[in-house]
């Protein structure tokens, strides 16, 4: 189970220090996910690559129209939780 990088380990001497936490790259995955959401580029940029693969090819697939998915699950299911 991932910790999304809200937490640090205790071994930091192998670690690179400048790597950003997730939680530090979701404004830009967020600007990426608004402008070219139907390419999956904040999948990718996040890490998610198995994600963003499924959605680049339902996107080209249904022609743009599963790029509604994010947007519903983002404003309406959100409010919900």
């Amino acid at each position: 189970m991932e910790n999304y990088g809200y937490t640090k380990t205790g071994n930091t001497q192998n670690q690179q220090s400048n790597i950003p936490y997730r939680s530090e790259k979701k404004l830009p995955a967020a600007i990426l996910g608004i402008l070219v959401g139907w390419l999956a580029l904040n999948k990718f940029y996040l890490g998610y690559t198995k994600e963003g693969v499924i959605q680049l090819i339902l996107n080209i697939v249904t022609l743009g129209a599963a790029s509604i998915i994010p947007f519903y699950r983002r404003y309406f299911i959100s409010f919900y939780e």
